[in-house]
């Protein structure tokens, strides 16, 4: 009697076929699910994150409020400035922000419009030439020649001009705003204007040989200035801080303009009302504010811009992602929100050292702080690293190392302080009556609040160009130029 094993039934090949499909996608889709559900688990908010994300304001009343009254300037003749800015500014902070998976909802207009908008009467000057440039340019001289198109501008905006003077006189400046993509920005432009006027004044003042009307206008000057000064005192946003810092450096040039024009008695005579005008800062700037504003900005559009997962893969299946389908789908599987501003926390925290360094350290301190933020980057060049970095929020990672931005800032206000200080050299120098061959010895005679800050040595003089100068550590925001002011005495 033969014995032998029973034969198995073969499987048909569709089958075997099916069972290596699901293997390979059992390979291939175990390791996505764990880091779909990896990245899917967010960090708490880290101690700097609290620190930035939970930074107070200062209380400040809106009848103090000069900012409120510059975001109301335009109001109707029968509202008070003040309480049409504070209508404008709860209008739009009561806007939702919207999230990215609420890209299909329409977007809330807001219906607030001025009743007055700054004119600039027919014919228009071209946009390059309405305003003086900060530099390079005699403001006074530059009014004098366009003085009709002024003085038809002062007329057409006679009524913001004129609140523009009471807003000056208020203590405060706070911006109310919530840090948005689409925040609202204040109309510089008819403050530049104002000063431009305030030269043209200066101008024909000094040309009337009139001292009482000489003096009227360097005190509307040193008003202006004053009160900017006054606004940088206290922590502020940043483009409160940069614009007026801006408004300052135009009122310099306007009183270099004057000094070349006025000879040493008069000068003498109007020393208490360029003291005002040359004054140093009181203290330094305060960045605090800043910096959290940059945070709250960055977190703000973060949330406005990646969609998450579902909201990602349902824009793929609607056809909604136009195009973009892969690399929204990537984008919100390695993001984690929280993660990643954490990752920008550690950014600002570095940006606000670099801000508050003083011109002798701030090489050595943007060098320390570069390190840090250089560790928040993808590590392309440590595959070790980059690896880790990749299994999770790596798409955070990257979007907070490219949202840092470019770091002037406190660079422009040492250049600030050096025009500053080279203004008072060159007043102090004209009221001793130094002339050109002199100027050498006297700039080193003066003490160390009269050096340049930059180096901490006396300034340069050039003597063959009769021009201080010195290199600015800002040189983008110079375009690479030499600050120079002329001495020919």
């Amino acid at each position: 009697m033969k014995t032998g094993f029973a034969q198995q039934p073969v499987r048909p090949w569709w089958r075997r076929a099916l069972r290596v499909v699901f293997w390979l996608l059992v390979t291939l889709l175990t390791p996505l699910t764990c880091f779909v559900i990896y990245n899917r688990i967010d960090e708490a908010p880290s101690e700097l994150a609290l620190k930035f994300g939970n930074m107070p304001l200062r209380p400040v009343a809106d009848a103090d409020n000069a900012w409120l009254a510059m975001v109301g300037l335009g109001a109707a003749d029968d509202v008070d400035p003040i309480v049409w800015g504070r209508q404008k500014v709860d209008a739009f902070n009561a806007i939702p922000m919207r999230s990215a998976d609420d890209a299909s909802e329409p977007a809330i207009e807001s219906s607030q419009s001025d009743a007055y908008v700054p004119i600039w009467p027919d014919p228009k000057p071209p946009i390059d030439d309405r305003f003086c440039p900060r530099r390079d340019v005699d403001c006074l001289q530059w009014a004098q020649d366009r003085a009709p198109r002024l003085k038809r501008y002062q007329q057409a905006n006679a009524v913001l001009l004129t609140r523009i003077d009471a807003l000056m006189q208020l203590p405060e400046w706070q911006a109310g705003y919530q840090q948005r993509v689409e925040t609202p920005m204040l109309d510089w432009g008819i403050l530049a204007a104002q000063l431009d006027l305030l030269a043209l004044d200066l101008a024909e003042a000094q040309a009337s040989a009139s001292d009482s009307a000489v003096d009227a206008s360097l005190q509307k000057l040193a008003g202006a200035v004053e009160f900017w000064q006054r606004v940088r005192t206290q922590p502020q946003d940043l483009f409160s801080l940069l614009m007026s810092g801006k408004l300052i450096e135009r009122a310099y040039w306007i009183a270099n303009a004057w000094l070349d024009r006025a000879g040493q008695e008069q000068i003498i005579r109007h020393g208490p009302v360029l003291d005002r005008v040359l004054k140093p800062a009181s203290e330094p700037l305060n960045w605090q504010r800043v910096v959290a504003d940059q945070y709250l900005g960055f977190r703000n559009s973060m949330a406005g811009s990646v969609p998450g997962l579902g909201r990602a893969l349902h824009n793929c299946v609607t056809g909604s992602a136009q195009g973009e389908c892969l690399e929204g789908l990537l984008t919100s599987a390695s993001y984690a929100p929280q993660a990643t501003y954490n990752l920008q926390a550690i950014n600002c925290e570095q940006m606000l050292r670099m801000l508050e360094a003083s011109p002798r350290d701030y090489e050595e301190v943007s060098a320390e702080a570069g390190q840090v933020m250089q560790a928040v980057f993808p590590q392309f060049d440590d595959v070790g690293t980059l690896l880790s970095q990749l299994s999770y929020n790596f798409s955070g990672r990257v979007l907070a190392a490219i949202s840092i931005p470019s770091l002037d800032w406190s660079q422009r206000e040492h250049d600030l302080d050096a025009l500053r200080r080279m203004l008072v050299l060159k007043r102090r120098a004209i009221e001793s009556g130094v002339n050109t061959e002199g100027l050498a010895d006297f700039l080193k005679a003066q003490d160390a609040s009269l050096h340049n800050p930059l180096t901490l040595k006396p300034f340069d003089w050039d003597p063959q160009a009769k021009v201080l100068w010195f290199a600015p550590s800002a040189s983008m925001d110079w375009k690479g130029k030499l600050a120079q002011i002329r001495f020919d005495r």
